[in-house]
């Protein structure tokens, strides 16, 4: 008498139960001892459809639930930045005390700029203008006010 392979599923003749089989290492199980493979897709957990068996389960990989950045806080009414941060000198020399160039061929500035006024209201009473030339635009700005660009 030959016998029927069941696999680790379990037979009875008073409470019957279905069979299936586990998609993963394909071991015969009862249907309801295998259970469905979950995954993370994007925020929530999704039923990949798989029925395994207890041993071929994988919980699922945390790595693959997104990261959830938080808002950016909200911005100030009138920040008030540092003003010396951007006028601070930048002490850069060879050893003979030369000027250094940046990769660019330009010279890295070792002196700390002029502190521009507080106020943009306008000339100053001596009307003395700074014109110099970039990218074929004459820039004049008149001693603290704006900058006007005036094509060539």
């Amino acid at each position: 008498m030959a016998w029927r392979f069941h696999g680790r599923a379990r037979v009875s003749a008073r409470n019957p139960e279905a069979f299936g089989v586990c998609d993963r290492c394909g071991i015969w199980y009862n249907l309801n001892d295998l259970r469905f493979q979950y995954d993370w897709r994007g925020n929530r957990l999704m039923n990949l459809n798989f029925r395994v068996c207890h041993r071929c389960y994988d919980k699922p990989f945390e790595h693959y639930r997104p990261i959830i950045v938080p808002p950016d806080p909200v911005p100030q009414r009138n920040p008030r930045p540092d003003l010396y941060a951007p006028f601070m000198a930048t002490l850069v020399s060879d050893t003979l005390g030369g000027d250094v160039q940046d990769t660019l061929g330009g010279f890295v500035q070792s002196v700390p700029p002029a502190i521009p006024p507080l106020s943009n209201a306008g000339p100053t009473p001596t009307g003395i203008v700074t014109t110099q030339y970039a990218d074929d635009y004459e820039i004049t700005a008149p001693d603290g006010g704006p900058v006007i660009l005036i094509p060539e």
